[in-house]
Order: structure tokens, then C-alpha cells, then sequence
């Protein structure tokens, strides 16, 4: 008899790890696969064809109706173990499964994108966290004194092997990669002063900002007043494919987006340098954020060596300066080749965990 996993999604991010994971459960006969996404992660399931149940549910879904409907479908659907991703910042689906799950001694697994990142929503921490490795273990446990299992980077999309990068010579492509940090003052800020260097560094370039699926439109509006004030030539990007930017480009700009992890992967599948990775962190406000909803005190991707940190403002000329220069790119297309290779043998030793845990009396 097969033995059947719900999985949930409702981040974007978390979105790709989720399905990489279901492909991977896909491909095993015992197990049969279920699925419930809110938006905006509900698009990436919807472009593909799916040969297993998919529900959607709305994203301003009440909590007791939300409750109501995961109490039933747990109840008709009777799986040995549900796996979410993490909703954000806020609580969503995720979240919510979780602790129906947890009521329902039901094993609860949620796959965590960022090193330490955790949700407890309503009120309850899954089972088990699945992490990318031993360090974010160690600080998932520190956090929650939850349990973790090792499943490597899985935050990946198909390649687009025949895409020919649009690169022109006379003119560099600056692309920033954009997160939900509107409301700090110092995000703005972070753009402008970095602008205002480049335009001291480079001639002729492009400043390409990729927003992120959950900016509101307003603040866009708002950030293209202010990139008009700096009189530079800029586009906002609102392209599917986040790898054709990646690749269309020559620099990568961010604070500390999880695209980092993107380029690292684009440069561990293709085999060879492209885009060079700074992480712009000199702003305070940012700092403090950054700090306060993670928990943590360094960038899991500057100690893993694949993104370049800026943290203070007097060294920003210098770091942007060796950037256009190439001078971080050998050493991040390196350090990005190490993180991607086990992730399939992490998955085996997964299933044949899932296994021995469905197997327990």
C-alpha cells in the first residue's frame, strides 16, 4: 500500500524546493503525492503538468475556514507525513499545516531555504526542519531545539541551456535583485548611494531592478521617482525566467536575496564564470533587520563564499570598484561548485529515512 505525503507551498522560493522535492518523490512507487498551495506560489505549480492532486487556496482564505479545510483533508486524505515550506516573514498555509499536523500526530517536515529561518506561526514547530547543511542544523536547533535532517540546496529551476545571453560590450547590466524591505527607509537609500558610486565608476551602464513577487506596485512607483532623480538609465524587470536576468547580466546586486543562491547554482550547472555577487549591507536600519528577524549575526552565503558583503559605507567605492574590475568572480564560480553536488544522494538518505520512520509501530 503506498504511503502518501502532503506537501504545501506558499513562498516562491520555497516554492522550487518544494517541487524539486515532489519530483524527486514522483520517481518512488511507494509513495503517492498530494498538494496545497496559496499564492504566489501556486503559479509555479500551475505552468507545469501535474500527474498528482493539487489544491488551491486563496491567499485571503479566513483562519477558521483555512482550519477547517486542512482538519478534513487531512482526515480523507490520511498521510503518514506532511512537508511545507515557510511562508515568510508572516504566517500562511505553511504554517497552518503544520500545526493541524502536529494535533493530528501526523509527521511534520518544513524545508527551510535560509540558514536558521523559522516560522511558528500558529503556534507549533514542525517535527523535523529540513536544512541545506550542518551549520543551518545547528542554528535551526539553537532556535527551536527542534530536530533537523540535511537535504543540501534545493532551490532550483530547469536551465535554459539554448538561451543566448543579451550582453552588449560599450554597456554593463547591473542587476539588482529586489526583496519586501520597502518600508525600511534605508532599502532606498542602500540604491541611491550605491548608484551614485557606480555612475563614479562606470561610464555606460544599465541599472536593471527585478522586483520581488511580493513588492506592491506602489513602491515601485515610488523607487522609479527616485532612480529618475539620480538620472541613470534603469528598467524595472518583470521577466518569469529569473536565470535569462541572471545570465543577460554582468553584476549582481542585492542586500541579501536568496537569487544569490540562483547565480551559484546558474554557475555550478553551466560550468563556467558569469556574473560576480555583492551583498550591499552598510545600512543600519537594513542591519538591524536583517538581524532581528533572522537571528543571526553574519550572511550564510558570505561564509559560504559565493556573494561578496559590503558593510560599511566608507568601503563601498574600493569593494564596487574591484567588482567592475572581476575580482570576486573566479573565487565565487569556485566555492559555488561544492554546494550543489550531494543534494541528490541527500535526498536518498531522506527517503530511506521516511521509510524507517513509516515503518515504526
Amino acid at each position: 500500500m503506498k504511503k502518501k505525503i502532503i506537501f504545501s507551498a506558499r513562498d516562491v522560493a520555497a516554492a522550487y524546493s518544494i517541487k524539486n522535492l515532489i519530483s524527486f518523490f514522483s520517481k518512488k512507487k511507494n509513495y503517492e503525492i498530494f498538494l496545497i498551495t496559496t499564492h504566489p506560489a501556486s503559479k509555479i505549480f500551475q505552468t507545469s503538468k501535474l500527474n498528482f492532486e493539487h489544491k488551491i487556496i486563496r491567499d485571503n482564505i479566513s483562519k477558521k475556514k483555512l482550519f477547517n479545510f486542512l482538519e478534513k483533508y487531512l482526515k480523507k486524505i490520511k498521510p503518514s507525513f506532511v512537508i511545507s515550506g515557510l511562508s515568510g516573514f508572516d504566517k500562511g498555509i505553511d504554517e497552518a499545516l503544520i500545526f493541524v499536523a502536529r494535533k493530528n500526530n501526523i509527521i511534520s517536515f518544513s524545508y527551510q531555504d535560509f540558514h536558521g529561518d523559522v516560522n511558528e506561526g500558529y503556534g507549533k514547530f514542525p517535527n523535523y526542519y529540513l536544512v541545506t547543511d550542518k551549520l543551518a542544523s545547528k542554528l535551526t536547533f539553537q532556535r527551536t531545539k527542534t530536530k533537523s535532517f540535511e537535504l543540501g540546496y534545493l532551490n532550483y529551476k530547469e536551465i535554459p541551456y539554448d538561451y543566448v545571453p543579451k550582453k552588449i560590450k560599450s554597456q554593463k547590466k547591473i542587476l539588482f535583485c529586489g526583496q519586501t524591505l520597502s518600508f525600511l527607509k534605508g532599502y532606498q537609500r542602500t540604491i541611491v548611494i550605491t548608484l551614485n558610486i557606480l555612475k563614479k565608476i562606470l561610464d555606460n551602464f544599465i541599472f536593471i531592478y527585478r522586483p520581488h513577487p511580493n513588492e506592491k506596485r506602489s513602491n515601485l512607483r515610488k523607487l522609479s521617482v527616485k532612480l529618475k532623480e539620480q538620472n541613470v538609465n534603469f528598467i524595472f524587470s518583470f521577466r518569469r525566467d529569473l536565470y535569462k536576468d541572471l545570465l543577460d547580466c554582468d553584476y549582481v546586486l542585492s542586500c541579501y536575496s536568496s537569487s544569490i543562491l540562483d547565480l551559484s547554482y546558474l554557475r555550478y550547472k553551466i560550468g563556467r564564470k558569469i556574473s560576480s555577487s555583492i551583498s550591499l549591507m552598510f545600512d543600519q536600519e537594513i542591519k538591524r533587520y536583517y538581524k532581528r528577524t533572522t537571528n543571526l549575526k553574519f550572511n550564510p552565503f558570505v561564509k559560504k563564499g559565493i556573494t561578496k558583503e559590503i558593510t560599511k559605507k566608507k568601503n563601498l567605492q574600493a569593494i564596487l570598484h574591484n567588482m567592475v574590475k572581476n575580482r570576486f568572480g573566479e573565487n565565487q564560480f569556485k566555492n559555488s561548485k561544492k554546494i550543489f553536488k550531494h543534494s541528490v544522494k541527500f535526498c536518498e538518505k531522506f527517503y530511506k529515512f521516511l521509510n524507517k520512520l513509516s515503518n515504526k509501530p
